[in-house]
C-alpha cells in the first residue's frame, strides 16, 4: 500500500509538470496475452477437453451418441402442469375425507370427560408450570417431515396460550377430534407423500398428524385461527375498512388497546383480502399519508406490517366526528366498486372507539340498506364506562355484524376473533365448502416475529462485540446510523457483510402452500347459530413441487416458475424470502414483474415492460400462451450479470388458482438431446440382448466407483415410503436401485409418480400402498445410465509425464465432468485433500454457476470460463483456487451435453502471470512501478493482480478511474438491475435518542470523544492527500474500550436498490483496445486472452488522474418508499377467487339468524328484558332489508 501511495505522489508531480510519458508497448501486451492464453488453453486440453474431442485418434463417440430434436415447450409445460395437478388432487382427496368425517363426528358432541387426557404439542404453560393431564409424546426424527421429531402412531393437540386447556367446551372438542386420528393415518397410508394434516377448530384447538412435541423454550404465539389456511377457508375474500377513534379521549390504555385491536384484525386478513385503516377525530384520514387517494390495498404481509407501524404514530387530539368517518368509509367502498378494485365479495366496517353518541340510522339507510351494499358493521367498544354501548350494539345488530366490549388488552385477540364466525355464516346457511389455497409461506413460522428476531440477532452481535471504533458524523457511509454516536467493528464491517449476503445457499425455513376447506355445522344448530365447526387442511411442501418441474428437460439456464392468482411468486429462481435467516417482511408477495427484468434502459422504477405485463395477465387468467423477451438477469449472489433472449411458455394448473411457466434460453434451450440407445430398456427387458452382460458389468463398475455424485434435488428413483430405507445420500439411493435391475423380472418400479385418488378408483376399499412400492423417472434414469457408461473413461485416464509436469506447474487439484443428466465425475491430483470439499459443494450440475457460465459464454472457437471466489480484499488469498469450465455441445452445436473443468492453485497462476508479464525487451514490464497489470473476468472481477490481496475484488473498487473509462469506451457495459426484494437497515429512532439520557460525566466523556474524532477529521480534510485517498484511509479511528462499544440498532425495512453490474462487450483476442487520457495516448491497453472470458488490462500509472473515482456494484435508491410506490402505482391485474360466498350471494336463500348473536354488553347479559330488546331489534332489522 505504501508503494501505491508513493506512486500517487509521483503522478501528481508529473501531471503538474505536464509530463506525458507513454510506457505501454502494444506488442508486449499482445505477446503477454497470447502466451498466457495459449498456456491456459493447453492446460485445458490436458485436463480433459482433448479426450472429449477424440478417442484413439478418432472423433470421440460421446457427442455423436445423441438424437437432437426441437423441444416441444407446449407439451413440456403441460406435462409439468398435469403432474402438479395430479399431486394436488391427492391432497384435496385427503382433506375432503377429513372434513367429511369431522362434520359427522361434531354431531356427537357431549359434555366431555373431565378426566380426559391427550397428547399435547407442549407440556408446560408460559410460566413453566406443567400442563395438567397432558401427556408427553415420544418422537423420533423423520426425514419425510423435514427431519423433525414426530410420532406417526398418534396425533397431537395444540391449545393457544390464551385458552385454558381444561375448560369443558375445549375438552369436548379435543375429545371428539381424537377420532380423526384414524382418518389421518389412513390418508398417510394411501398417499405416503402427504405432509402435515390438521384440523383447526373455531375454538382455537388444532389437532395435527403426525404428532409432534414443540420446544417449550420458544415463545408460543401460534393460533390456528390466525393462519392463512384457516383464514382463507373460513372466510370468503373481504374488503375491510377499520375506523379508529383518534379523538382526545383515546389516550393511555385506550390508545394501546385500540392499536392492539387493529393489529389483531389485520392479522385475520389474507392475500385475497383488501383493507384500509382510517383515523378520525374532527377529520378523517388514512393512517398512512400516501393513501389519501386510495380506497383499499391488498392485505399482504408487507402492507399489513406498514399499517401496524403507522398505528404507532397516532396522537389523540380534538373531538370525534363519527358521521364524517362513517360517510368516508362508505365513500371508499363506492370508489373501489367504481374502479373495480378490492375483493368485491364481502364488505365490513370495523369501528374502534370508547363510545358512540348516536346510531346514525340515516347514514346506514342511505349508504348501506337502500344502496344494497351489504356492508357488515363490527363495533369494538373500549373502556369500563358504559357510554355509547347501546348505540354501538344497535349499529352492529342492524347491519349483520357483531358488537364487542372490552376493557383489558388480554381480551383483544379472543374478542377480535368473534367477528370471523359472523362473516362465515353464509358458508353454513348455503352449505358451501369452497377449497382454499394459500400463497407460499413459512411453515409454523409467525411472520409477525420478523422484527423481534432481528432484535435478537442484534443482541447476539452486541454480545460478540470485541473491538469497535468511533467515527465522526462525517463518515456515515460505513455505519448504520446517520446521526449521533456511530461505531464500526474494526475487525469485521458488519454492514459490508450484510450487503454481500443478499442470497443464501440454504434457507432457514421450510416453505409450503396449504389447501384447506371449511367443516360446517350440519346439525340442529345450523339455522340457529350458523357457525362453522372448523377447517381441515394439509401442507404441500414447495420442495415436493420442485421435484415435479422436470429440470433435466428444461435444461441449463432455463427454469420453471409458478405464480398465484395475484401474480405473486410461488416458485422462481430469484425468489429470496430471507435476510440472514430471518423472513423478509414482504417475502410472500413478490410479483412476477419484480424478478423478470427486460433489457430496456427506458424502464424506470415502479414500471414494467408491456410485453411482460401482458404475459402476467395471461398467466393469472390461466391461459396458455408464449412470449419472447430479451432479459437481463443477475446470478452468483447478485454479483454477475448476463443478457439472454428467453422463450416463455405458460399454462394454468387445473383446479387451483396457480399457473406455471417455462423459460427457455435462446437458442440452445430450444432443442433437446436424447441418447440413441435406450440402455435402461436393454437392462430391464425380459428378453436380455447380447449386450446385456457388458452393460450390467459397466453399470456395476460405475456403481462401485466412488468419484461421482448425482444431482441431489432430482428424482431418479424413489420409494413411496421414503422413510423405509434410510439412504444417507442420493448416490447411495441410486446405487440401491441400480443393484435391483434384473432382466429376468423386468422393471420393478412404476414410471408413474402419483397415485390415483380413491374417488377415481372402482375398487373398494382403497388399496394400501405397499412398503416396497417405488417409481422412477425412466427418461432421466436412462440418460444417467448412458452418461455413466459413455464417460467411464474419465476416472481411468493415465496422465503422461509431460502432461503431469504441466499439471504440476499450474497446481491442478482436481478435474471434473458434469453432464446434463445430473452426473458429476472427478479425478483428484497431487494427493489432493480438497476433493471432499468439491464433492460436497459442487453436485448440482446444471445449477452450478460454473456450468451455467460455461454454456452461456461458449462460442464457436471454444471458451474456458475462469473464476475466483469473491473477496473484499481483507482475507488471506494465498490458498484460493481458480475454477475453469468448458461446455461440450452436440456435434451440431445445438444442445449442451456436459461441462468439463478443473481447479488449480491461484498462486501458481499468479506466479505464471508475473513471470510472463515481467519480460519485455526494450520496454517497460509489469514488474515496474510504472505499469499496473490485471487479469479481469467478463464481469469485471480481478482474477490476477500484482497485489494478491486484490484477488476476487471488483475492479472498480481498486481502479475506479480506469473502470470508468472502460465503461465509457464500451469495453464493459453497465447494466442496471432494480432489486425490489432488497432490505434496508434503518436507524431505530428509539436508540438514536437514548443517548440524551446520560449523566453529566458521560456527557463530558462523549463530548471529548467527539472532539478527538472531529480533530482527526479536520486534519484529514486539510491534508494535501485529501483528493487521492479513500474514505477509509482519511481517518484513523479512535479505539474504544469494549464496555463503551454499542452496535448501531436498526430495523429491517423493505426497500428498492439499484444494482449496477457490469458485462464485458464483444472484444476479440484479434483486436487490441487502446484507451487514451488527457495526458497519454496510451493510458490503458486491453487485450483479450484467447479461448477465455479473461482480458489483460495494463494501466500506465504515470497517466492516472489525481482525483479518485470509486465504481461500486451496489447502490441504494435514496428516499424510496416501496410500500407507497406499490400502493399508488399498482395497476397490475389480479384474478379474484372463483368462489365468493357473501351476503349478496344467493340472497334469496340467505336468511341469517337475528337473535342475540350480534353481541351484547356484559352488563346486559343477565338482563332478560334487554335480551328481549336485542331479539326484537334483530327481527325488525330483518324486515327492513
Amino acid at each position: 500500500m505504501t508503494g501505491r501511495l508513493l506512486l500517487v505522489f509521483m503522478i501528481a508531480i508529473l501531471s503538474a509538470a505536464g509530463t506525458a510519458w507513454c510506457k505501454i508497448s502494444l506488442s508486449a501486451v499482445q505477446a503477454w496475452a497470447k502466451i498466457l492464453g495459449d498456456k491456459l488453453w493447453d492446460l485445458g486440453q490436458i485436463c480433459g477437453f482433448s479426450e472429449l474431442e477424440r478417442k484413439s485418434g478418432q472423433p470421440y463417440f460421446y457427442t455423436m451418441q445423441f438424437k437432437v430434436e426441437i423441444k416441444n415447450d407446449r407439451a413440456l409445460v403441460q406435462e409439468i402442469a398435469t403432474s402438479i395437478h395430479n399431486m394436488t388432487q391427492l391432497k384435496l382427496s385427503a382433506i375432503r375425507r377429513i372434513a367429511k368425517n369431522a362434520e359427522t363426528l361434531a354431531l356427537k358432541l357431549n359434555q366431555g370427560n373431565e378426566n380426559y387426557t391427550f397428547y399435547g404439542n407442549k407440556a408446560y404453560d408460559p410460566d413453566g408450570v406443567p400442563l395438567e393431564k397432558v401427556h408427553y409424546l415420544n418422537c423420533t426424527p423423520n426425514r419425510h417431515f423435514y427431519g423433525e421429531n414426530v410420532n406417526t402412531d398418534f396425533s397431537s393437540v395444540h391449545v393457544p396460550i390464551n385458552i385454558y386447556h381444561r375448560a369443558p367446551d375445549i375438552l369436548k372438542v379435543i375429545e371428539w377430534t381424537e377420532d380423526l386420528e384414524a382418518i389421518f393415518k389412513s390418508n398417510y397410508e394411501q398417499d405416503p407423500s402427504l405432509s402435515w394434516q390438521y384440523f383447526g377448530s373455531s375454538s382455537g384447538i388444532m389437532r395435527q398428524y403426525p404428532g409432534v412435541f414443540w420446544n417449550d423454550s420458544l415463545v408460543d404465539t401460534f393460533d390456528c385461527r390466525m393462519r392463512l389456511w384457516y383464514i382463507g377457508a373460513s372466510l370468503s375474500p373481504k374488503d375491510v375498512i377499520i375506523l379508529v377513534d383518534n379523538s382526545g379521549s383515546m389516550t393511555g390504555t385506550n390508545k394501546e388497546t385500540a392499536r392492539h385491536l387493529v393489529n389483531n384484525i389485520l392479522e385475520t386478513l389474507g392475500s385475497n383480502d383488501f383493507v384500509n385503516v382510517l383515523k378520525f377525530s374532527d377529520t378523517t384520514e388514512p393512517v398512512i399519508k400516501c393513501f389519501r387517494n386510495i380506497s383499499l390495498v391488498q392485505a399482504t404481509l408487507g402492507n399489513v406490517r406498514e399499517l401496524k407501524l403507522a398505528m404507532k404514530t397516532m396522537k389523540a387530539e380534538r373531538m370525534a366526528d363519527f358521521r364524517l368517518a362513517l360517510t368516508k368509509a362508505f365513500e371508499l367502498f363506492n370508489m373501489s366498486l367504481e374502479k373495480n378494485l378490492g375483493a368485491s365479495c364481502n364488505r365490513a366496517i370495523m369501528v374502534i372507539t370508547d363510545g358512540m353518541p348516536d346510531i346514525y340510522k340515516d347514514i346506514f339507510d342511505e349508504y348501506n340498506w337502500k344502496a344494497d351494499m351489504h356492508v357488515r358493521m363490527f363495533t369494538f367498544r373500549i373502556g369500563d364506562e358504559e357510554t355509547g354501548a347501546r348505540e354501538m350494539q344497535w349499529i352492529a345488530c342492524n347491519n349483520n355484524g357483531y358488537f364487542v366490549s372490552l376493557s383489558q388488552q388480554a381480551e383483544v385477540r379472543e374478542k377480535v376473533l368473534r367477528y370471523m364466525p359472523v362473516m362465515s355464516r353464509p358458508f353454513v346457511l348455503l352449505g358451501e365448502r369452497p377449497v382454499s389455497w394459500t400463497p407460499i409461506y413459512a411453515n409454523l413460522a409467525d411472520p409477525q416475529l420478523t422484527d423481534l428476531l432481528w432484535v435478537q440477532h442484534q443482541n447476539k452481535e452486541q454480545i460478540n462485540v470485541t473491538r469497535y471504533c468511533y467515527f465522526p458524523k462525517k463518515f456515515p457511509s460505513h455505519t448504520y446510523r446517520a446521526t449521533g454516536k456511530v461505531f464500526k467493528n474494526c475487525s469485521e464491517e458488519l454492514e459490508i457483510r450484510r450487503e454481500q449476503d443478499p442470497t443464501q445457499n440454504t434457507l432457514a425455513y421450510h416453505y409450503v402452500i396449504s389447501v384447506s376447506m371449511p367443516v360446517l355445522d350440519v346439525g340442529e344448530n345450523k339455522i340457529k347459530t350458523a357457525q362453522i365447526v372448523g377447517v381441515a387442511g394439509t401442507d404441500i411442501p414447495i420442495e415436493d413441487i420442485k421435484k415435479l418441474l422436470l429440470s433435466h428437460k428444461v435444461g441449463v439456464n432455463g427454469y420453471v416458475f409458478m405464480i398465484t392468482n395475484n401474480g405473486h411468486l410461488l416458485i422462481h429462481p430469484d425468489l429470496r424470502p430471507e435476510f440472514l435467516g430471518i423472513l423478509k417482511p414482504s417475502y410472500n408477495s413478490v410479483d412476477l414483474t419484480e424478478v423478470e427484468h427486460v433489457d430496456d434502459d427506458s424502464i424506470t422504477i415502479g414500471h414494467s415492460d408491456p410485453g411482460l405485463i401482458e404475459m402476467r395477465k395471461a398467466m393469472i387468467d390461466q391461459e396458455y400462451g408464449k412470449k419472447n423477451l430479451l432479459l437481463k438477469y443477475h446470478f452468483d449472489h447478485m454479483k454477475r450479470i448476463s443478457t439472454v433472449r428467453r422463450q416463455y411458455t405458460h399454462t394454468g394448473i387445473k383446479d387451483t388458482p396457480f399457473s406455471v411457466g417455462v423459460a427457455l434460453p435462446y437458442p440452445y434451450g430450444l432443442h433437446i438431446a436424447h441418447p440413441l440407445e435406450d440402455k435402461l430398456k436393454m437392462l430391464t427387458t425380459r428378453k436380455p440382448t447380447r449386450n446385456y452382460k457388458d452393460l450390467i458389468k459397466q453399470v456395476r463398475e460405475f456403481s462401485e466407483d466412488g468419484n461421482w455424485t448425482v444431482h441431489p434435488d432430482w428424482v431418479y428413483c424413489k420409494y413411496h415410503y421414503d422413510t423405509v430405507h434410510d439412504f444417507r445420500s442420493s448416490e447411495e439411493e441410486l446405487r440401491h436401485f441400480l443393484e435391483i435391475l434384473d432382466a429376468g423380472k423386468g422393471f420393478q418400479c412404476s414410471p408413474v409418480r402419483h397415485l390415483i385418488p380413491p374417488e377415481q378408483m372402482n375398487s373398494a376399499p382403497y388399496p394400501k400402498v405397499k412398503m416396497d412400492s417405488c417409481y422412477c423417472d425412466v427418461e432421466l434414469l436412462n440418460s444417467l445410465i448412458h452418461d455413466a457408461i459413455e464417460t467411464r473413461f474419465w476416472s481411468k485416464r493415465n496422465i503422461i509425464m509431460k502432461q503431469d509436469k504441466f499439471i504440476k506447474e499450474f497446481g491442478v487439484t482436481v478435474v471434473f465432468l458434469a453432464t446434463h443428466s445430473g452426473l458429476t465425475r472427478w479425478q483428484p491430483f497431487q494427493d489432493n485433500t480438497e476433493t471432499s470439499d468439491f464433492k460436497e459443494t459442487h453436485t448440482h450440475t446444471i445449477d452450478e454457476v460454473w456450468y451455467q457460465r460455461a454454456v452461456d459464454l461458449q462460442d464457436k472457437g471454444g471458451t474456458f470460463v475462469y473464476s475466483v471466489p469473491f473477496s473484499d480484499g481483507r482475507g488471506d488469498n494465498s490458498s484460493v483456487l481458480v475454477t475453469a469450465s468448458y461446455a461440450v455441445f452436440t456435434e451440431d452445436k445445438k444442445v449442451p451435453l456436459a461441462v468439463l473443468g478443473y481447479q488449480f492453485e491461484h498462486f501458481k497462476l499468479f506466479s505464471e502471470f508475473y513471470s510472463i508479464t515481467s519480460k519485455c525487451t526494450g520496454c517497460t514490464s509489469c514488474s515496474s512501478d510504472e505499469l499496473m497489470c490485471y487479469i479481469l473476468d467478463n464481469n469485471g472481477f480481478i482474477v490476477v493482480s500484482e497485489e494478491i490481496s486484490e484477488t476476487g475484488k471488483f475492479f472498480g473498487e481498486v481502479e475506479g478511474n480506469v473502470m470508468k473509462m472502460l465503461i465509457q469506451e464500451k469495453v464493459f457495459r453497465k447494466v442496471q438491475i432494480i432489486d425490489y426484494q432488497a432490505i434496508c437497515l434503518r436507524e431505530d429512532e428509539s436508540t438514536s435518542h437514548a443517548s440524551l439520557l446520560i449523566t453529566p460525566m458521560q456527557h463530558f466523556h462523549h463530548m471529548l470523544e467527539w472532539l478527538i474524532g472531529t480533530t482527526v477529521w479536520l486534519f484529514a480534510e486539510i491534508s494535501p492527500w485529501h483528493g487521492s485517498l479513500t474514505d477509509a484511509a482519511k481517518v484513523k479511528p479512535t479505539q474504544l474500550p469494549k464496555e463503551y462499544a454499542r452496535i448501531n440498532r436498526t430495523h429491517l425495512e423493505p426497500c428498492i436498490k439499484e444494482l449496477d453490474l457490469y458485462q464485458l462487450q464483444n472484444i476479440t483476442y484479434m483486436n487490441t483496445k487502446v484507451i487514451s487520457s488527457s495526458s497519454c495516448s496510451q493510458y490503458t491497453v486491453v487485450q483479450k486472452l484467447s479461448h477465455s472470458n479473461l482480458i489483460l488490462v495494463v494501466v500506465d500509472g504515470l497517466c492516472s488522474d489525481d482525483s479518485w473515482t470509486n465504481v461500486r456494484i451496489k447502490m441504494e435508491v435514496k428516499d424510496s418508499n416501496i410500500f407507497c410506490m406499490k400502493a399508488t402505482k399498482d395497476e397490475l391485474a389480479r384474478k379474484r377467487p372463483k368462489t365468493c360466498i357473501g351476503r349478496d350471494n344467493k340472497a334469496e336463500k340467505l336468511q341469517e339468524p337475528h337473535i342475540a348473536e350480534c353481541g351484547c354488553h356484559p352488563q346486559f347479559e343477565v338482563d332478560i328484558f334487554l335480551m328481549l330488546i336485542c331479539w326484537c331489534v334483530g327481527v325488525i332489522s330483518s324486515t327492513q332489508h
